[in-house]
């Protein structure tokens, strides 16, 4: 997802790719569990790059079939739509950059699975819809915020807005036990960000 260059096309299915130092920046302020993984929207594998895990890949688009096979194996993806796939309630987190027009859904249907974590990364200003609202009134997550602008499209040039992680986890009832907490995240070098 990427709010950058909203007067040109959209890119098909809201494709951008999750810059690694994000990733880096939530897995050194969150204590994860291992176990079975999922990105529903795995794209060419960004987050199976990332942690070494169990992974489910799970995506929409057949052109990246082969790039997540090699990654997760090919018994571990799957190319359809997350919102009809038949999963089972298996993993132990799901975590995605979901493409923005479908996050809510997303976060639903994570939510049903049960993981002891979701996990999207989202823009900052998720939280200030009015079509979402009822719904994070009832599903406060966690907040983790990124303090460096991410770049979605490999050159360098950075969104136009802040971006977080937003985590439900499942002790906390998904946020229905809890009014969610901000952190913000380590700075990352700007050598970095341009890896």
């Amino acid at each position: 997802m990427s709010s950058t260059g909203r007067k040109t096309k959209r890119v098909e299915h809201d494709f951008y790719p999750t810059p690694n130092w994000c990733m880096d920046r939530l897995y050194e302020a969150l204590p994860l569990p291992d176990g079975k993984w999922l990105d529903p929207a795995a794209g060419d594998g960004a987050f199976l790059k990332n942690k070494n895990v169990n992974w489910t890949a799970l995506e929409i688009q057949p052109k990246f079939r082969q790039d997540l096979e090699v990654l997760a194996g090919a018994n571990n993806v799957i190319i359809e739509s997350y919102l009809t796939a038949q999963l089972l309630p298996i993993y132990n987190v799901i975590i995605t950059n979901p493409p923005f027009s479908l996050a809510l859904e997303f976060i639903k249907r994570s939510i049903e699975l049960k993981p002891k974590f979701v996990i999207m990364l989202l823009r900052l200003n998720f939280l200030g819809s009015l079509e979402r609202s009822d719904y994070l009134r009832e599903h406060m997550p966690d907040i983790y915020v990124l303090p460096n602008r991410p770049s979605f499209n490999g050159k360098g040039k950075t969104d136009s807005i802040e971006y977080a992680w937003f985590v439900w986890s499942y002790d906390k009832q998904y946020g229905k036990s809890s009014t969610g907490n901000i952190k913000l995240l380590a700075d990352t070098p700007a050598k970095d960000r341009k890896k």
